[in-house]
């Protein structure tokens, strides 16, 4: 029980006052940091001079108004560029091999065909690779038969002064790909890197560690396409104070540790630069075990799509403008209005990487299924945001406050068509005023998406003319889906929760079934709500967390009671296993967030921290079980 402490009156006015004092210069640069700039056209940089004087620039703007000095090294010549100065870039074009798509067993739920996307889990239908515990495990797929075969520690105690943490990885043709993200501290300070560890498991008995293949930077995403990984990942400038030593500042990329920065040329920098992060962008041939291809641009990343043909990088910020300052009685007041836009920036993937467009758009994005691509266009939606506020200065007394405007505060959504070079050439906007995107999904010349406050709408919009989109329908319903699938012909599935209509609320897990087949009538053909005693599934927030197959009629996901099982017949859903035996956790959030199941043939996995469970597809009578 909490103990509840009574202040006089008079002490809580003064530590209130304090506090605002202490915090006005807080309060400023808070809003000086959210101004940002329209990426417009980026170029290429000509020296690190150039990189490092946008730099310097952009810092002192930033600390403008909270007295920090940066002293620029950028007066003094620069150190001539050396051969570890510049990016090795392997021309050499490897041949791809084609997946297996008639085997019969399930793999990563993707949202691109033909783009593969990493996870714990990966199989080619006779063996089960999973990362668990900070190791690569191998299992021999044989269901009542199966057997581990081997396991491999991706971090051991002779790495020094480096902490790893294993996040995911890819398969190609005997060759596991693991993502790592690498904290290391050294002789230049500490950061990160992202590291791809290349692991031969043609003989999945005896895994042998090949490449380590890296670059600077937090992991932000990836994908792979025909056996080719493209890694994305940002690097922040954490100290301040003179930059003397490009290398100390420029990206790097890695091979078994050697450290290569990238040449000035494949910097891209934008007409106008606030943003010290560099996004990397490299592609790595596995079966060659060799970057291809390495380039950065400065400026953040948020979100990542790909296709077979390109990838876009997405960075929503905050723009922010300001009145002239006028006079409310000892106050001077600055009236400001905040929005949010996306930029926007196209790589080809045809010979290397191609830096092709950028542009932006009012609004931001949810997640990677909120852009999609055909006929060369790209398709978005977003949620437009406008709040106004005023800030109130005292220079008497050094005073400053701060005043929202909540009525005036807006939101909408917005659907845009943007054409190859990332011009917008059609828009349909002003849906769903005070509620915000949960989710999107597109499906050829149709795109759906809901927002959500108190009710779902779910939105249907016709795209087959891209310079005249229209909204065909709008279905409210309670809850929310928070992920869309295409279950098949006028189908199209929704996982979410259900909510409140009255208050929005948001309580149980929600599964939905929509008639899209015609999709200026949209209507919700079942729904099922799991028990009280079953609110979360990380399905909810990351798709590849969910089994979902519609040739087999199969959903599946992780939750705090076990592992669900659901299938889609006679018009409702029908529970056709809740997976329970052998669970022994402790903590439900977090035991739950890491479980993956996938099939073959006659036989489900299922596979967690504590080892793999096998069960019949048909029955789910358990067939065995392995711990780790």
């Amino acid at each position: 029980m909490f103990k509840k402490t009574i202040l006089p009156l008079t002490a809580l006015v003064l530590c209130t006052v304090l506090l605002l004092i202490a915090c006005s210069s807080l309060i400023s640069q808070v809003y000086s940091e959210a101004r940002t700039v329209r990426s417009g056209a980026m170029r290429p940089a000509v020296s690190y001079e150039e990189v490092l004087t946008a730099i310097l620039s952009a810092r002192k703007e930033r600390s403008a108004g909270d007295g920090i000095y940066f002293e620029s090294s950028a007066e003094a010549p620069m150190p001539a560029p050396t051969a570890a100065d510049t990016a090795i870039v392997n021309e050499t074009k490897f041949a791809g091999y084609d997946d297996n798509l008639s085997a019969s067993y399930s793999t990563t739920n993707i949202q691109v065909e033909g783009v593969d996307e990493a996870d714990l889990i990966k199989t080619d239908g006779e063996y089960i690779y999973a990362l668990y515990g900070g190791e690569l495990r191998i299992y021999r797929a044989a269901g009542a038969e199966s057997a581990l075969l081997s396991r491999a520690a991706l971090w051991t105690d002779d790495m020094g002064d480096v902490n790893r943490d294993v996040r995911e990885m890819y398969l190609w043709d005997g060759m596991i790909a693991v993502v790592c993200q690498d904290y290391y501290w050294g002789e230049e300070g500490g950061g990160s890197r992202t590291v791809l560890q290349m692991i031969d498991v043609s003989d999945p008995e005896k895994p042998v560690f090949r490449s380590e293949l890296g670059q600077d930077g937090y992991y932000i995403d990836s994908r792979m396409t025909d056996g080719k990984v493209y890694l994305v990942s940002q690097k922040g400038l954490w100290y301040y104070g003179s930059i003397e030593d490009p290398i100390t500042v420029i990206p790097c990329v890695y091979t078994d540790g050697v450290k290569t920065a990238l040449a000035p040329g494949r910097i891209f920098l934008p007409e106008d630069v606030t943003d010290e992060n560099f996004t990397v962008l490299t592609s790595t041939d596995l079966l060659a075990e060799t970057q291809t291809d390495a380039c950065t641009v400065l400026g953040s990343v948020s979100t990542v799509y790909m296709t077979p043909d390109s990838i876009y990088l997405a960075a929503t910020f905050y723009d922010q403008e300001e009145s002239e300052p006028y006079r409310e009685a000892q106050y001077s007041v600055v009236d400001h209005t905040d929005t949010r836009s996306t930029t926007l920036s196209a790589f080809d993937l045809a010979d290397g990487l191609t830096l092709r467009a950028t542009g932006s758009v009012p609004g931001s994005l949810l997640n990677q299924f909120s852009l999609d691509e055909k006929d060369g266009n790209l398709r978005l939606v977003v949620t437009e945001y406008t709040y106004h506020f005023r800030i109130f200065t005292d220079e008497a007394y050094g005073f400053v406050n701060y005043q929202p405007d909540e009525d005036d505060a807006v939101n909408t959504n917005s659907l845009y068509v943007l054409d190859d070079n990332l011009n917008v050439i059609g828009s349909l906007t002003g849906l769903g005023e005070d509620e915000q995107i949960y989710s999107a999904r597109f499906d050829g010349d149709l795109c759906y998406f809901v927002t959500f406050r108190q009710t779902d709408p779910l939105f249907a919009a016709d795209l087959s003319d891209p310079r005249a989109p229209r909204l065909l329908s709008e279905l409210k319903l309670p809850g929310f889906s928070s992920y869309l699938h295409v279950y098949g012909e006028g189908l199209l599935f929704g996982l979410g929760r259900w909510a409140d209509e009255e208050t929005g609320w948001a309580e149980e897990i929600k599964l939905a079934m929509y008639d899209s087949s015609d999709p200026a009538t949209l209507t919700e053909l079942a729904s099922y709500r799991l028990s009280e005693d079953a609110w979360y599934t990380p399905a909810l927030n990351d798709h590849k967390a969910l089994l979902i197959r519609p040739e087999k009629n199969l959903i599946g996901f992780a939750a705090d009671q076990g592992y669900y099982l659901f299938a889609y017949e006679d018009g409702a859903f029908v529970q056709r296993a809740l997976l329970t035996d052998g669970w022994e956790w402790e903590n439900w959030y977090w035991d739950c967030w890491n479980t993956r199941a996938l099939y073959i043939d006659e036989a489900l996995y299922l596979l967690d921290e504590q080892g793999l469970r096998v069960y019949d597809l048909n029955s789910f009578e358990p067939l065995c079980s392995l711990r780790a």
